[in-house]
């Protein structure tokens, strides 16, 4: 499953007190993935260096989430607004 993120219109929020590693982020947003009871088999990050964006909150931010999971928690990521991929890409 592929979850394009935007600048601040997704799933889950975070409020930090300094800014963020990308590892971080990626740290956060499989807690609370798991924490919504999606057990996460493996999860893998992109980075699209020539993503066009803007600042509106639902922009594109570049940055794609691959989350391989089970049968049964698909659904809940498409309740999230992830997308069935076949590999990433």
């Amino acid at each position: 499953m592929r979850y394009d993120d935007t600048r601040c219109a997704n799933p889950w929020s975070f409020n930090w007190l300094v800014a963020p590693t990308p590892d971080q982020v990626v740290s956060a947003v499989r807690s609370n993935l798991e924490g919504r009871t999606i057990h996460i088999i493996d999860m893998k990050t992109k980075a699209d260096k020539d993503a066009v964006t803007c600042e509106a909150c639902t922009c594109p931010s570049g940055f794609h989430y691959f989350v391989l999971v089970n049968k049964e928690d698909a659904a809940k990521l498409k309740e999230l607004k992830f997308a069935e991929v076949k590999s990433p890409q």
